[in-house]
């Protein structure tokens, strides 16, 4: 079979498997990520009526802000902000790059391929920020211990500013993000060694946070009046949930 990169069989069945569950997992994520928020709201909206703003936070993690329509001929459907459109993205720019390699796509495309790819780290960088924000204020709303007040909003300020830097620092890391590929070509963007820097800082403060407010709710619940069995499922689950960062 002739590809456009003239590659064997066998590495175009490993490319295109790559890419096959690259989309699954996407797809996967998607689904279970709507699902819990639905369920979130259907518990404390409908059932307890106790929505606050970290449920509204969180909610915009999922379906975000005003509608805007996904370009080029990969249009699938009119989606809204954040980890939507970060799933969307991903699964865009994997099929892109993969008519890359069967030739059914040129060098013209390979702007749309890198607009894809820059667009779903940005929506991930937003998805992660307003997700610290919404865990943040949960948190807010249970804890009682002042020290352990300050703890959630020290450990959201650091989490979102420096996400934020992240987010301006990815989109402009060579000036407008108009042609981008052509500027990295001519050198005209940030070293590949800051890159590495800033995105390796970005994913440690965000590790750190994730564990910080993982782990925040075993405080209370290690004083709480529970029995020891109880005290340590639950310990296990918050571990469990701290442990996926």
């Amino acid at each position: 079979m002739s590809t456009g990169l003239h590659i064997s069989q066998s590495d175009l069945d490993l490319v295109s498997e790559q890419v096959h569950r690259a989309t699954v997992a996407a797809g996967c994520f998607l689904a279970s990520a709507w699902i819990s928020v639905a369920l979130r709201f259907g518990v404390r909206g409908i059932m307890i009526r106790c929505l606050g703003w970290d449920d509204w936070l969180m909610l915009a993690t999922i379906v975000g802000t005003p509608e805007e329509r996904v370009p080029s001929r990969y249009q699938l459907m009119s989606c809204k902000v954040t980890f939507t459109l970060y799933c969307t993205f991903v699964i865009l720019s994997e099929n892109l790059a993969l008519d890359f390699v069967l030739g059914k796509a040129g060098l013209s495309d390979l702007s749309s391929m890198v607009d894809y790819f820059l667009a779903a780290i940005s929506t991930y960088i937003i998805t992660t920020v307003l997700f610290k924000a919404a865990l943040g204020l949960f948190y807010l709303r249970i804890v009682i211990s002042r020290r352990l007040q300050y703890v959630s909003y020290v450990t959201m300020g650091v989490s979102m500013t420096f996400g934020t830097a992240y987010l301006f620092f990815t989109l402009f890391q060579c000036g407008s993000p108009h042609g981008l590929v052509e500027k990295r070509i001519g050198g005209k963007c940030v070293s590949d060694k800051a890159l590495l820097a800033v995105g390796l800082s970005e994913g440690a403060v965000n590790a750190s946070a994730d564990w910080i407010l993982g782990l925040l709710p075993i405080i209370p619940l290690y004083k709480a009046n529970m029995p020891r069995p109880a005290k340590l499922s639950a310990s296990f689950v918050i571990l469990l949930g701290a442990a996926g960062s």
